[in-house]
């Protein structure tokens, strides 16, 4: 059968929540390791309509994510076709439908490296500035050696505490997400903060101003912990150090760390015989590059389909 003869027998289509089970299945054979409490978050955030499928005679073959974040800006993630089924055209028609979603915004991506060149050739170009790449790190993190004391902050800078999200006010977190993200994202952050399995812990000073969050959560292969900001190396080791006391002693995690980040990038040199960074992903752009005003603030963003 052709390539042609196949593709016209596919549909693609909009996802819904009990697409899920299958969803997961080729995220799996992508190796893109989540969990399903992790997907059903993000088609709850992106809505439906914006997370595509495709559906040969009843069995999920492919998919993509456009997340709308506001009127000029788009990211994309997840473009995974199923190994049978690539160079049939699958591809060019979820691409199609999603550009489609996406129309005249500015449209972002985390590329895998094998793919950046092709992306090149449709249009994107690679991001330049201070923060142009993402490392997909898995292993075990010694808790013993995150001492906050031995990481050099301004004098200045006020003594903080961790606190559960639920004893902060959600306002007030939003408001720091927002000074890192850029773009406020209330929903998303309504919705990542409250999955089932997932702890948030909150650094704050003294005034109760935010100086730093963190997301750890149970996965079918490590613990994520995604994301992890703060606005100080104390605080952001003192965050890192509370979530990992959340989960059991010598599990392994998985997180996007931020190259940019020298507290990650310590952490990494401490640990290197337990921790391995897996692959690098490039972040790419159709119309504007993107620039963190503090990428020291970002240990590790909190999904690949987000900017950060």
């Amino acid at each position: 059968m052709s390539a042609d003869d196949i593709s016209s027998d596919v549909i693609i289509r909009s996802a819904r929540q009990d697409d899920i089970p299958g969803i997961y299945c080729l995220v799996e054979e992508a190796q893109f390791f989540t969990s399903k409490e992790t997907l059903s978050a993000i088609m709850e955030y992106v809505g439906e309509e914006n997370f595509i499928v495709a559906e040969h005679f009843g069995q999920l073959i492919g998919c993509r994510v456009a997340v709308l974040l506001n009127e000029s800006t788009a990211f994309v993630g997840y473009f995974i076709v199923t190994k049978k089924y690539r160079g049939t055209k699958v591809a060019k028609r979820i691409a199609r439908r999603i550009l489609d979603i996406v129309g005249e915004r500015n449209l972002l991506l985390w590329s895998v490296v094998e793919r950046v060149q092709t992306n090149m050739k449709l249009g994107m170009k690679l991001a330049s500035g201070n923060f142009k790449s993402i490392m997909v790190c898995t292993g075990k993190i010694d808790i013993s050696k995150l001492r906050t004391g031995e990481v050099s902050d301004d004098a200045s800078d006020p003594p903080i505490k961790i606190l559960q999200k639920t004893d902060v006010d959600f306002e007030s977190l939003f408001a720091y997400d927002t000074s890192i993200h850029g773009i406020p994202r209330k929903k998303c952050l309504e919705i990542w903060l409250t999955k089932p399995t997932c702890t948030t812990l909150v650094a704050v000073a003294d005034d109760g101003a935010v100086k730093g969050y963190g997301v750890i959560q149970d996965a079918p292969h490590y613990f994520s912990l995604a994301p992890l900001y703060a606005e100080s190396s104390a605080a952001m080791m003192s965050l890192l150090k509370a979530l990992l006391e959340t989960i059991p002693e010598g599990a392994e995690v998985e997180f996007f760390e931020n190259p940019a980040c020298s507290i990650a990038a310590k952490v990494l040199q401490d640990n290197k015989n337990s921790l391995t960074q897996l692959s690098e992903m490039k972040l790419m752009f159709s119309k504007e590059n993107v620039v963190m005003p503090d990428p020291e603030r970002v240990f590790g963003v909190a999904h690949p389909i987000l900017p950060v």
